[in-house]
């Protein structure tokens, strides 16, 4: 159960069945192994089969791009088939990322991950973070999307 006092949002009552608390850990270890010391064998065992390959190959980018990077859980809370991760992460830009070459430039920013289960297995994770405020700190321009190509826009006219 949930109030707003203050501005701020408390928690009156919260308590982990056995399922909550199977998806609280494997969100933990998501975190821990995977990000943080770079086991992407985890993802195997907590990643729907689905999910696998575009896991390994996004955090394998990111932890080449910032081979330091780790992230400190700030807060975690669950439902009936979803975990709430808000996290701080930190890292060093050492390698090309999203096409931006190394600044060598350490970034610290927080975000919040929601991350849903079934099966016993994570089947989707939805991330927000202040992506800007990494580029800014970075001392870079954020990375734009490609240019519409001008071959496909509507060229009627009216004449």
């Amino acid at each position: 159960m949930w109030t707003r006092t203050d501005g701020k949002w408390l928690r009156f009552h919260f308590q982990y069945t056995h399922l909550t608390a199977d998806n609280v850990a494997m969100a933990r270890r998501s975190i821990e192994e995977v990000w943080n010391k770079g086991d992407l064998s985890v993802i195997d065992e907590i990643f729907s089969p689905s999910m696998v390959q575009e896991q390994k190959q996004a955090i394998a980018s990111v932890r080449t791009a910032f081979p330091d990077i780790q992230f400190r859980i700030d807060d975690i809370s669950a439902g009936s088939n979803k975990v709430t991760v808000e996290w701080t992460v930190s890292g060093t830009h050492q390698e090309e990322y999203m096409g931006v070459t190394a600044t060598g430039k350490k970034a610290e920013f927080s975000g919040v991950s929601v991350v849903t289960f079934s099966g016993g297995k994570i089947v989707k994770t939805s991330v927000v973070f202040d992506s800007l405020n990494l580029w800014r700190q970075l001392g870079v321009d954020p990375p734009q999307p490609p240019a519409a190509d001008s071959s496909t826009a509507d060229s009627s006219t009216a004449e």
